[in-house]
């Protein structure tokens, strides 16, 4: 997920829409309208028997750090720059010193106040900076947090947990007040007494806030405050915050649920860009992801201006993606960085080492790395098959060392202890020798990946795909000759890029044989101010709000409807003409799956029948149908229900209907994505 003024991937597509010239490659959306106007209805001709089996199923991508979606996001702690790590100087991504950070969002809550940081006496070698907090003898001092563009407040428990200590290192005794309150200080939502018994050590304090009413904003803050005089005030570090979470995770259970109902069969993880980090220092070294938040050091974001805390870690992660009925296909840090920089052949040791101890220490059942694992509270290792090594190694100065010597050094120590795992290329098809599976990532408008799908039919058979990243970004409609920066690049998922994107998906299920799966990326968008460093994405959310986008529905449906078996299909009419795009196949359990893509301005007709005399029948028929009026639409905070699809558990939906010979007819609206689950009589 890089940002380049020409990337292979708008390269690829523009090649591929002069490949398909032949066949019609698909107009843009704002042209669709005329080209529809005489397009013949569609007859397609379903064996009744399925050819093969299909590989493809739906996976996720957790692109950590990126839109602050994961700290200020999925990640439920609500406590902004809590261990004081941040700093203004994170926004060059090139500061990976520990105790660097400062007191961005915190304050004093009073006048008097005075806030200072000290390397001195440090909770951890992890978290070496702490916060002092004091002021007039006389007067109450406190420190207050902002949060992610504020606090969401509701009735419901929030559990508060810091490390305080004396400054002096004398013992003594500070009666304290910890809350939920408006940033005006007009309402107090939540208060609490604590009478912090401080000495020169470390000392955690941990109990429950029960808000007694909601906040009808965001607008709200959090304190810590002496209930009296300061005296000699108090010292912090760690402070954390987090309502309740999703289902015994870490997860705020908002953006967790939505991922969890689009039924993801596997979720890439930790990240791409993230993975490999701005700089080789600040790479995804698991060994500092994993065990107690006081000793996890965190590192130089690779995306946002917030210190990267790791709270949303690699067990937290995997944790994640079993709770969703997932399993992980774990990126593996390749000795690549994003600053062109790549570890040489003769230093690689270390970085394979710690490869293979992540590995064992989520694999293995006994030894020392399980024991490990076993001391953080897991006993069973992690059931996973799938394994990334590097992060998009085709771009920039990483081809010319992963495919010279990175891809197969980590590749044959891998397959040497760990030969059960299938190991995927991070590169093109082409870009390296002995790869069994290459994960390939596509950005682009709606018109180019309407092209694209067109000619996934005719894919090389060679190599099983995996495309870990995808979207339409670009609306197309300005004709940018740079689909990343241009004036068309997308805010949020628009209705014909969603169906762009289902154009896609059928196409890919289609193949199933070849193409094995497809992300969405990324996933979050925090729409606080400064929050965003890329858009589209497939969730918008603020502190107390979250969207399902277009492209999240496009999702959900090919999670729920998955196609197990691939029926091939004949046209009637070429899909270049009808601008109608399909993909049929069979459930398992005696039911077609047909899923339509009208991406005309105007509803067509379409007919389905089945070969060898087979027949459909209407008796428990699923349906799912999203569509619109206006192709731009899109779904956002301030018009959440733009677009929104509707689903029916009990027949048919309106405009289709079966005839006397078994075979189905369907009126496919304008603009439109529609799912159909029918039982093969």
């Amino acid at each position: 997920m890089k940002s380049l003024s020409l990337s292979w991937v708008a390269l690829a597509l523009t090649l591929g829409a002069c490949l398909f010239e032949s066949v019609g490659a698909a107009p843009s959306s704002s042209s669709l309208s005329t080209a529809a106007a005489s397009s013949p209805a569609v007859t397609y001709n379903v064996a009744a028997k399925p050819s093969r089996q299909s590989k493809f199923a739906l996976a996720a991508f957790i692109e950590t750090n990126i839109n602050s979606g994961t700290d200020g996001g999925l990640y439920a702690e609500t406590i902004r720059n809590r261990a004081f790590q941040d700093n203004v100087s994170n926004a060059a991504n090139t500061n990976n010193a520990l105790g660097k950070g400062s007191l961005l969002h915190w304050t004093g809550t009073s006048k008097g106040t005075e806030l200072t940081l000290s390397l001195d006496n440090s909770l951890s070698a992890a978290l070496p900076q702490s916060a002092i907090v004091t002021g007039q003898k006389t007067d109450s001092c406190g420190i207050a947090n902002s949060g992610f563009e504020g606090f969401s407040v509701t009735k419901q428990p929030y559990k508060l947990a810091f490390y305080a200590r004396s400054p002096t290192g004398k013992p003594t005794t500070v009666p304290v007040e910890v809350g939920l309150y408006s940033s005006d200080s007009s309402k107090t939502f939540a208060k609490q007494t604590l009478p912090l018994k401080l000495s020169g050590e470390w000392q955690k304090f941990e109990t429950t806030l029960t808000p007694s009413q909601a906040a009808s904003n965001n607008n709200n803050v959090f304190a810590i405050k002496t209930q009296g005089a300061c005296n000699d005030g108090f010292q912090v570090n760690l402070v954390s915050l987090t309502p309740p979470t999703w289902q015994g995770t870490v997860a705020r259970p908002d953006l967790a649920q939505a991922l969890a109902d689009i039924k993801p069969k596997y979720v890439r993880l930790p990240g791409g860009n993230d993975l490999e980090g701005n700089n080789i220092p600040s790479w995804f070294n698991w060994t500092n992801a994993v065990g107690d938040l006081k000793n996890r050091p965190g590192r130089t974001p690779t995306w946002t201006s917030d210190w990267n805390t790791e709270g949303l870690g690699l067990m937290e992660l995997m944790d994640l993606t079993e709770k969703w009925g997932a399993q992980a296909i774990l990126g593996i840090y390749a000795g690549y960085s994003l600053d062109g920089k790549a570890v040489p052949q003769n230093q690689l040791g270390p970085y394979i080492q710690s490869a293979l101890n992540q590995l064992h220490f989520l694999l293995d059942t006994t030894g020392r790395w399980a024991d490990l694992r076993k001391s953080y509270g897991r006993s069973a290792p992690y059931k996973f098959q799938h394994v990334e090594i590097g992060n998009e190694d085709w771009l920039g100065a990483a081809v010319q060392t992963y495919g010279p010597y990175r891809w197969a050094a980590f590749r044959d120590a891998i397959a040497k202890e760990f030969p059960q795992l299938t190991l995927i290329a991070s590169t093109l098809l082409n870009g390296v020798e002995g790869a069994k599976a290459v994960d390939d990532h596509l950005y682009a408008t709606p018109s180019q990946l309407f092209a694209f799908a067109e000619g996934m039919d005719a894919t090389s058979r060679a190599i099983p795909i995996w495309e870990l990243e995808y979207a339409v970004i670009n609306s197309g409609l300005t004709n940018d000759s740079d689909i990343y920066s241009g004036p068309g690049r997308l805010k949020h998922p628009t209705l014909i890029g969603a169906l762009a994107e289902a154009t896609f998906l059928a196409g890919a299920e289609r193949n199933g044989d070849i193409f094995y799966s497809a992300a969405y990326a990324p996933l979050f968008q925090n729409e606080g101010t400064n929050l965003t460093q890329w858009t589209p994405d497939l969730l918008s959310f603020n502190a107390g709000q979250m969207v399902k986008s277009t492209s999240y529905y496009i999702q959900y449906a090919w999670g729920n409807y998955p196609i197990e078996q691939i029926h091939d299909t004949s046209l009637s009419t070429p899909t270049n003409s009808s601008h109608i795009y399909h993909s049929f196949g069979s459930d398992g359990q005696g039911h077609l799956v047909a899923k339509l893509i009208n991406t005309n301005a105007a509803a067509r007709d379409v007919k389905v029948q089945l070969g060898s005399g087979a027949k459909l029948s209407a008796n428990g028929a699923k349906s799912w149908q999203m569509k619109g009026n206006d192709p731009q639409a899109a779904n956002t905070l301030s018009n959440p229900q733009a677009v929104v699809p509707q689903s029916s558990s009990s027949g048919l939906p309106q405009g289709a209907q079966l005839t006397s010979d078994g075979s189905l007819t369907v009126t496919l609206p304008a603009y439109s994505a529609t799912v159909l689950n029918l039982a093969l009589a």
